[in-house]
């Protein structure tokens, strides 16, 4: 026993040392050029984990925060709103935190992360004016709908194809690591679960990679054909509430997943959804059904009122539905038979129009 005790001690002061020998000092520093935010904090956290590492109060417009880790890591700080996103490695790394979000300089790990938060960014702020341009054009909502949908998709796709060339050009670093969130996030099931199978293991042994291959699994699981799952909340007027109050009887139900901070969902409720109730809703065999998801419900409710949702609701869901049917963005917009399957689930603009007609003939 003593042995065995001596051997486990001198096993344990070896990992110390190996761990301690591979440790290394960082500095991050930032700038941020105005005292608009001296006396805040600047929050260093970990992406993989949500973990707060450290943190720094900012005088006279800038911070600096230094302390040890055993490896890169991918992270992020926050100070008040802002945020930049940076890689935990060895030396001084400095970042841009109301701009750029992203490092200015540091070491190649850095310097790579730089880059391609660069061009992703660019590709958000290609989508960002595109979609304020055609707000000034006078289209239809149908056409404007369907002209976003494949500009979007279309960047997606490049979005998709470029993230996914830094993944397998750096499958072992952190680098990788921020390229795989931006992808997973952005992904079809189908895109993520070719890319899962080439995974390094480093890659691998993310929270966020089981986390969301998790959810990848339930969104295959609960796609069309796949009987519905339960969604507890309450009614507008404090009731409780049922998704198996409304679907499963009898009707088609669109189900619209959506909250009153989520711009895209209110456009679509208002360009889309309203029209089709003021077409459908009299309909026995049709109904709509909000679930206000993810959100304050005094807001869901003032929502409700003030852009004249006529439709039923619930609200105070939580995040339940995306646990249930493995979504990670709002609006999500399901359409369920009168038996209570899926037959069309994704679905956005003219699609939603389009799946409701051909169910009602």
């Amino acid at each position: 026993m003593r042995t065995t005790g001596r051997i486990s001690l001198l096993v344990a002061t070896a990992i110390f040392y190996v761990i301690l020998a591979s440790s290394f000092e960082y500095t991050v520093k930032g700038n941020i050029g105005t005292s608009k935010h001296d006396g805040k904090k600047a929050y260093l956290m970990l992406y993989d984990t949500n973990r707060l590492i450290d943190s720094a109060t900012v005088i006279n417009g800038s911070f600096i925060i230094k302390g040890q880790a055993s490896q890169p890591a991918y992270a992020r700080v926050d100070v008040d709103r802002e945020y930049a996103n940076l890689i935990i490695s060895k030396g001084e790394t400095e970042i841009d935190v109301i701009n750029l979000h992203t490092p200015v300089s540091g070491d190649s790990l850095n310097i790579a992360l730089k880059d391609y938060l660069t061009k992703v960014f660019t590709l958000n702020g290609i989508a960002r004016d595109y979609r304020t341009y055609l707000k000034g054009q006078n289209l239809s909502a149908d056409s404007l709908s369907k002209i976003k949908n494949e500009m979007f998709s279309h960047l997606q796709q490049v979005l998709l194809n470029y993230s996914k060339s830094v993944i397998y050009a750096n499958m072992h670093n952190p680098v990788g690591h921020a390229a795989l969130n931006m992808f997973g996030t952005n992904s079809t099931p189908e895109n993520w679960m070719e890319i899962y199978g080439c995974l390094s293991p480093y890659l691998l042994s993310l929270n966020f990679t089981n986390m969301w291959n998790a959810k990848i699994k339930k969104s295959i699981a609960m796609s069309k054909g796949a009987m519905f799952a339960d969604i507890k909340g309450k009614t507008v007027d404090g009731k409780d509430a049922r998704l198996s109050d409304y679907v499963g009887k009898g009707k088609y139900v669109l189900v619209d997943f959506w909250a009153s901070w989520c711009g895209p969902c209110r456009e679509e409720a208002t360009n889309t959804l309203k029209p089709l109730y003021e077409k459908y809703g009299t309909n026995p065999r049709f109904e709509i059904l909000g679930i206000a998801m993810w959100d304050d419900p005094k807001r869901s409710i003032q929502a409700i009122r003030s852009e004249g949702y006529e439709w039923s609701h619930i609200i105070d869901a939580g995040m339940t539905p995306m646990d249930e049917y493995g979504f990670d963005g709002i609006p999500m917009i399901i359409l369920f038979d009168p038996e209570g399957r899926i037959i069309a689930k994704d679905i956005r603009g003219a699609d939603i129009s389009l799946s409701v007609e051909q169910a009602l003939k």
